[in-house]
C-alpha cells in the first residue's frame, strides 16, 4: 500500500514540474503577485457606516393578494398569481411557452383566445 502511495504522488509531481516548465503560447503574460509594488496600490481608510443612510427596505415593495383566485402579471400574459387568501404572498405561476393566462377561465390557453 506505501509503495502505491509513493508511486502515486512521485507522478504527481513529476506531473506538476512538467507542466510549469512548459512554455506559454500566444500572448500570456502572467504577473506574478509578488510584483506588485505597495506604492501603485491606493490605500483605502475605514469609514463609519453612521455616516451613511442604507436602506432599510427593499425597494420593490412584495405584491399582497386583495383576495382569493388567480391574476394574470400586468407585464407578462405567460405569468399569473395564485391568491390563496387576502392579504397573503401570491404565488408567481408561469403557463407553457407559447401560452397566455386567460383571465375568463383561469386556465392557459392559446393566445389568440386571451385578451392581453
Amino acid at each position: 500500500m506505501k509503495a502505491g502511495i509513493s508511486t502515486v504522488c512521485l507522478t504527481l509531481f513529476a506531473l506538476v514540474n512538467v507542466a510549469w516548465s512548459l512554455p506559454l503560447s500566444g500572448n500570456q503574460d502572467f504577473v506574478p503577485a509578488n510584483i506588485v509594488a505597495k506604492e501603485s496600490m491606493p490605500i483605502y481608510h475605514p469609514m463609519e457606516p453612521a455616516n451613511y443612510i442604507f436602506a432599510r427596505e427593499p425597494y420593490l415593495s412584495r405584491p399582497v393578494c386583495v383576495k382569493e383566485g388567480y391574476f394574470r402579471d400586468p407585464y407578462n400574459c405567460g405569468k399569473f398569481y395564485e391568491c390563496e387568501a387576502a392579504k397573503a404572498v401570491p404565488n408567481a405561476l408561469y403557463c407553457q411557452q407559447g401560452f397566455s393566462f386567460n383571465t375568463e377561465t383561469n386556465w392557459c390557453d392559446y393566445p389568440e383566445y386571451v385578451k392581453c
